[in-house]
């Protein structure tokens, strides 16, 4: 427990007198309390940021690691104390691009250092609210250019790989298989999802997706086989897959793969497998970009581009 009573990660920073989060702010990085700071960030982003209360655990999740990978690369130099409070809170102006290059050296991907990236930049945005610091050595440095297409870096899995992995599966693993592959779910909607989200009467599934979007997903006839067949338990607060943390659904999906001699290609990519579906079964990304509940077509495009072996077979009967 932390001063107060408080765990540190969960620190009030709402309750801070304005006149006293400087003061609290260099009482942290003088003690090393990383939590304490994470409190900080997390107060500004739920407060201040885009998504506000609707911030996403995953969201979240990201943006503690990426403040602890930067306050951990501080004190890799050698910097504590006085030193590092220097240098945290009143830093040169190649402090941003030097961390950002070591990310790089160090084999970070460039979808990785931005994201690292964006949560130091969030952190001197969350240490200006609290006063303690006026710089930003971030917002001047761009972010870096990634040169591989979107759909070569990660590809979905094909018919005969979900067909291997539902094989493979236990119960409980093929409804997550058939989420992500069927519905398009992302892993963190998988498990969030209840059965009180589950209308298997008008084949839809209520959503609570990224930025806190609320939506309805249609149901179609694979998954609601696995749905009809699975346990439902006691009360629509129950969830529908036992794992609540991504982490574990994550491991398990690696386990079917493994089972099922299929390379691992990640949870999202049964995602990736379903907007491929649809896209080769209707040629039609307007209905891709609703069952994916995508705000923007352009984001659907990708999928165009893993369907593109329907054209070879355009092109091989071409006589």
């Amino acid at each position: 427990m932390s001063r107060g009573g408080y765990r540190a990660e969960s620190f009030p920073w709402g309750a801070v007198k304005p006149e006293r989060r400087k003061e609290k702010v260099r009482e942290m990085v003088l003690a090393a309390d990383h939590d304490g700071l994470w409190a900080l960030l997390k107060h500004h982003l739920t407060t201040w940021g885009k998504a506000g209360a609707h911030t996403s655990t995953n969201t979240l999740r990201t943006y503690r690691t990426g403040l602890n990978m930067f306050l951990d690369y501080l004190t890799r130099t050698g910097l504590e104390g006085e030193d590092l409070l220097e240098v945290l809170l009143s830093p040169s102006e190649d402090l941003g691009a030097e961390y950002l290059r070591h990310l790089e050296r160090s084999g970070s991907s460039p979808s990785t250092v931005n994201a690292r990236r964006a949560s130091a930049t969030a952190f001197y945005r969350a240490l200006k609210w609290a006063g303690a610091s006026e710089a930003n050595p971030f917002l001047d440095v761009p972010a870096v250019k990634d040169n591989t297409p979107k759909h070569e870096k990660r590809q979905p899995y094909t018919d005969e790989d979900v067909k291997k992995m539902l094989d493979a599966a236990t119960e409980e693993e093929k409804i997550i298989i058939g989420l992500g592959a069927y519905a398009g779910l992302r892993i963190h909607e998988i498990a969030k999802l209840t059965w009180g989200d589950v209308d298997l009467d008008r084949k839809q599934i209520r959503v609570d997706g990224k930025g806190g979007k609320v939506a309805r997903v249609p149901i179609p006839a694979g998954l609601r086989a696995l749905l009809e067949a699975a346990p439902k338990g006691q009360g629509e607060g129950v969830r529908v897959v036992a794992w609540e943390r991504p982490n574990t659904i994550r491991d398990h999906i690696k386990a079917v793969c493994k089972r099922a001699k299929v390379k691992y290609r990640g949870v999202h990519s049964l995602r990736h497998y379903a907007g491929t579906y649809l896209y080769r079964q209707t040629k039609n990304l307007d209905m891709v970009a609703r069952v994916l509940r995508h705000s923007n077509i352009e984001t659907s495009r990708v999928y165009a581009k893993y369907g593109e072996d329907m054209y070879q077979d355009v092109l091989d009967a071409w006589k």
